[in-house]
């Protein structure tokens, strides 16, 4: 997927750079930045690679208290994306993402905790098609730095699974495995100090 969970990153560079008694920001993403994608094994031999092109998110995150952040990101059904055109229509058919009847993907956030130096674990509800299901995301910041303009850039990463059969896509078992892996990419580019953000 190409990015329900771009705001992912945003949480850890903007938790790490404010300070304690900062007030709460509000930022907005979209398919600009970062990337989120899914792989699934086909036949036990090979993986099918794919993400989403469009989506938006919200970032609501108080640096005072991290636990409190909540993020709301949305994702085009239709704008998912693989190698193959016979894949894509595929997976925007009935059987699948159905785009057609259930065009939105969403995530909402329920729990952020600290699951080490740099980690953190995000929960939250995921909605395809007509389901809800609880999600859990393992995030990670792989990289920060300041550019020579001075602003701190943040690279993050955020990886988890989900069975694809909870959300009623039951076709083509077992030759596509149940199994779904998603990576995300995430690069913020975070405002520079004193600038009010």
């Amino acid at each position: 997927m190409r990015q329900i969970f771009a705001v992912f990153g945003a949480l850890l560079a903007l938790a790490a750079a404010r300070p304690a008694g900062a007030t709460p920001l509000v930022y907005d993403f979209d398919q600009r930045f970062g990337s989120i994608s899914f792989a699934v094994d086909v036949l036990g031999m090979f993986t099918a690679n794919g993400d989403f092109r469009r989506f938006m998110g919200t970032l609501d995150l108080d640096p005072a208290r991290p636990e409190a952040t909540r993020i709301d990101v949305t994702i085009d059904a239709n704008s998912v994306a693989m190698e193959s055109d016979d894949a894509v229509t595929m997976l925007r058919s009935p059987d699948y993402f159905d785009p057609a009847h259930y065009p939105r993907i969403r995530f909402q956030s329920t729990r952020v905790e600290t699951a080490g130096e740099g980690s953190y674990r995000l929960s939250g509800v995921l909605s395809v098609r007509d389901a809800r299901h609880d999600q859990t995301l393992d995030v990670s910041m792989v990289g920060r730095h300041t550019d020579a303009s001075g602003q701190e850039i943040a690279d993050v990463v955020a990886t988890g699974a989900l069975d694809r059969s909870a959300f009623g896509m039951l076709a083509d078992r077992p030759l596509i495995d149940d199994k779904v892996r998603l990576k995300i990419l995430m690069r913020v580019v975070l405002r520079r100090a004193g600038t009010g953000g």
